[in-house]
């Protein structure tokens, strides 16, 4: 192996170029620090980038992802890179179904449960007497702990606290798979009610939804990528970490991979290390530890996002309907900026659908796209009758953890055996479920552990 000299000095490295490492990076510039951010793809990003897609001449992000106002960590870093206006905020989640038509779910006014409650009552088929046997759901939100414990399924935990059976399947069922990427029979209570908290109980705006006005590399990835470099970081793509050495105390060298030849860099005394990495990744890095962990068993839950292309513009009643009992679970219609011919289908927990093949998934998606959908006219309802959309299917097989009961008890935080190793990542224990918000605040938090003691 040849040496590896980086240039200039480094206050800390970084592994793993998505958003808990570039958010890691720029706090840690933010505390007066340099950091060395290495990436084993060309792009940054992680599961949150684009492709550029060349038959469509476009950016097509992984699948769509939704930002709301309780994403408060991940609209502050927003402010610090400079980015202004690249979101759209709307004050209601709007619903589909062949029964019920278009309906929208709005918060009301005053104290939190009293709000939330108002919002609830808006929904169809949902009665005052059914309200009222909410609140042992409200207690359970706003103390944190219900009975069930830390083993409890969200299904277990609303059908004790009295939830009527009409709101599992108009809302929780959704929302669960929207923010847990599980469903409310298998999903972790613990976490979906810190959801909850966050989005209905506080400030109002915090439930709003705010959809991206355009590709995820353009409103976070490249202006991250620009910031860290603008403020004396450094990047580097197309570096893949193989192994560790460690030393008695310490990670003392790292095995690199880079230009086609393997590379040993040993580290200069007491330079923390930042493994933004996701959790069988991090296996592959140091098997034993992991396997000691229990996290060698820790299973993933996917995602497959439809996208479809009309080729001419196209309206939906609201950027983002979901649609509650369908397989095409959230139907959204971002990036706003050039993409008003473009739906895309979010479909979360979906150990069904990644194995259906390519034709069956456009198919399904482009059926339940026509029967919420609204043309402009008359005319463009017949236009649209034989239209077949051109069509990308992405599936992302280790989307995120599977947010099982329990889980929460076995993520670590930011520290490990080793002094100057750290963890960041969605899988650490944020207390969020992974979400873009939950991986931009383990990042944070992996930065502040390392220089607060220093």
């Amino acid at each position: 192996m040849t040496g590896w000299h980086a240039e200039g000095a480094f206050d800390l490295v970084i592994i793993g170029g998505g958003l808990a490492g570039l958010s890691c990076a720029s706090e840690a510039i933010k505390r007066g620090k340099r950091p060395l951010l290495l990436e084993s793809a060309p792009r940054l990003g992680g599961r949150a980038a684009s492709h550029w897609d060349r038959e469509w001449g476009c950016y097509l992000d992984n699948g769509p992802h939704l930002l709301v106002g309780a994403y408060q960590q991940t609209l502050a870093w927003l402010q610090q890179l400079g980015v202004d206006g690249g979101l759209l905020r709307d004050k209601r989640y709007h619903f589909y179904t062949h029964k019920l038509g278009h309906h929208a779910l709005e918060l009301g006014q005053g104290w939190a449960a009293w709000k939330l409650l108002q919002g609830l009552a808006q929904l169809p088929e949902i009665e005052a007497k059914d309200l009222w046997r909410l609140k042992g759901l409200v207690g359970g939100v706003v103390h944190s702990h219900f009975r069930g414990g830390a083993e409890a399924t969200v299904t277990q935990w609303l059908q004790r606290a009295g939830s009527p059976p009409a709101l599992f399947e108009r809302l929780w069922e959704p929302l669960c798979l929207a923010t847990l990427n599980e469903g409310p029979g298998s999903a972790d209570a613990t976490l979906f009610a810190t959801v909850l908290k966050r989005l209905f109980l506080f400030n109002i705006a915090h439930a709003h939804p705010l959809y991206p006005q355009h590709d995820l590399n353009a409103l976070l990835i490249d202006p991250a990528k620009r910031w860290i470099e603008q403020h004396g970081g450094i990047i580097r793509t197309g570096v893949r970490l193989k192994a560790v050495e460690q030393g008695e105390s310490a990670i003392t060298a790292l095995i690199l991979h880079s230009e086609g030849k393997p590379v040993r860099w040993v580290l200069p005394q007491a330079l923390p290390v930042v493994m933004a990495l996701p959790v069988w990744s991090l296996g592959r890095i140091l098997p034993q530890w992991v396997e000691e962990q229990g996290w060698t068993g820790w299973s993933a839950s996917p995602i497959v996002a439809v996208h479809l292309d009309y080729g001419q513009p196209m309206q939906q009643s609201a950027p983002m309907v979901g649609l509650p009992g369908s397989v095409s679970q959230w139907l959204c219609q971002w990036p706003v900026e050039g993409g008003q011919q473009r739906i895309s289908a979010a479909i979360s927990a979906a150990y069904r659908e990644v194995s259906w093949d390519t034709q069956r998934l456009i198919d399904t998606v482009h059926e339940e796209v026509m029967a919420q959908y609204q043309p402009i006219s008359q005319q463009q309802r017949v236009s649209l009758s034989g239209i077949k959309p051109r069509a990308r299917v992405i599936k992302t097989h280790r989307a995120t953890f599977a947010s099982w009961p329990g889980v929460n008890q076995q993520r670590p935080g930011p520290t490990t055996p080793w002094p100057n190793l750290y963890l960041a990542g969605d899988w650490t224990n944020t207390h969020l479920p992974a979400t873009i918000e939950g991986a931009v605040l383990s990042g944070q938090q992996a930065a502040k552990q390392i220089f607060s003691a220093r």
